[in-house]
């Protein structure tokens, strides 16, 4: 999964029943806040469901009825989800026919080992859990996702500044293609601190990655050195 994570809930006693259940809103919110799209799809007709989740000031973007159990696959699929979330055997079967992540949560008629036993990826006794298994979900999907394009290089050289994200990068790199195949170049200029090259060399030998520098001169340019708001 490379895209906007969709993620699809199902209504009766996945979001509410004839009241909030703990967790909807939150979950729904997770989604957003991740820059994805939140479906609703449900046996419901579509306006009534609509009105049950306004009424709530719920932040759900699209609204499909009418379709239950392995039908609502035909949903799933118009809208690209990526994740589904249900409370029932039937919700799962409609996952797996979508070939996507199927999310059981015990707040409605079936057991976990009834949800799991119809398909489900993961059990989550309510929805109070779902923001913290949808951020770990993410993170490996988009470690895979890196992984895969790491593999497609074969091998790579980073541009180095050891920061967070460029040393997820080398560290990712050499898990998925070994050192040998990995190498790091850093700028050096009277603008990197001695202390910081001294870690990004640190960073690479512990890892067994090549390190190289290249002198570079930005203080001699004078927007650089200006450092003004519209860098």
């Amino acid at each position: 999964m490379t895209g906007r994570p969709v993620v699809v809930f199902d209504l009766d006693s996945t979001l509410l029943p004839a009241l909030l259940l703990p967790g909807a809103e939150d979950a729904l919110l997770s989604v957003r806040q991740a820059g994805g799209q939140t479906l609703v799809v449900t046996s419901k007709i579509s306006a009534d469901a609509r009105l049950h989740l306004d009424h709530l000031q719920l932040p759900v973007d699209v609204v499909v009825g009418d379709l239950s159990g392995e039908a609502k696959a035909s949903a799933l699929h118009e809208y690209r989800a990526t994740v589904y979330v249900g409370d029932h055997a039937l919700d799962m079967a409609g996952a797996r026919a979508a070939n996507v992540t199927a999310v059981g949560v015990t707040s409605g008629p079936c057991s976990a080992e009834e949800l799991t036993t119809a398909g489900a990826d993961v059990v989550l006794s309510d929805l109070t859990q779902f923001r913290e298994w949808f951020g770990d979900h993410l993170l490996q999907q988009r470690l895979a996702a890196l992984e895969r394009c790491l593999r497609e290089l074969g091998s790579v050289l980073v541009a180095f500044s050891a920061g967070a994200d460029s040393a997820l990068l080398v560290a990712a790199a050499v898990h998925t293609l070994g050192a040998t195949n990995v190498a790091a170049v850093t700028a050096v200029s009277s603008s990197l601190p001695a202390a910081e090259l001294a870690a990004a060399e640190s960073f690479c030998a512990s890892l067994g990655v090549r390190h190289l520098t290249a002198q570079t001169h930005e203080l001699d340019r004078a927007g650089y050195r200006a450092n003004a708001g519209d860098r």
